[in-house]
């Protein structure tokens, strides 16, 4: 099934984690920023990377109006999306041993992180969403009335 108009806000409202920002589905990606020194042949480097420590994602059921009535669509299990807005990015600057830190709205339970070679300068959030405006088109199965993301490929 598919469909395409106008997104009609979800009777419950979601709100992007770091940025409060109402939306419709949202991700946001955590990660710990690293540097190790490596030995090569030609003395010390410093090597600078990251480490993804976790995904979130959130999703609302909501409608879209093709003119002829709103269908429900339904993406808390997931969904693809090639609108997103990306505007929440964040670098906190310090060692490992927080057991939480802070993004926004957000509140991150910091796992337990054990590596000897890599020693942890910060901590990154992106944060991804699609917004409650604007048009969409929806792409998926018919399951209890609504258009939900089918199991054999993405909504």
């Amino acid at each position: 099934m598919s469909t395409e108009g106008a997104i009609k806000p979800p009777a419950k409202q979601l709100l992007a984690p770091c940025s409060g920002t109402p939306c419709i589905y949202y991700e946001v990606k955590v990660e710990r920023l690293w540097e190790k020194v490596e030995t090569t042949q030609d003395g010390t480097k410093t090597v600078k990377g990251s480490d993804t420590l976790d995904t979130l994602k959130g999703g609302a059921i909501f409608g879209v109006d093709d003119g002829s009535g709103a269908l429900q669509i339904d993406v808390t299990r997931g969904a693809d999306f090639d609108n997103y807005k990306d505007d929440y990015k964040k670098e906190l600057n310090g060692r490992g041993w927080a057991s939480q830190i802070q993004f926004g709205e957000l509140s991150f339970d910091v796992p337990v992180i054990s590596d000897d070679e890599k020693y942890t300068i910060g901590f990154k959030a992106t944060e991804k969403y699609v917004p409650v405006e604007g048009n969409l088109f929806v792409l998926g199965k018919i399951e209890g009335g609504k258009i939900v993301k089918p199991g054999w490929r993405s909504l």
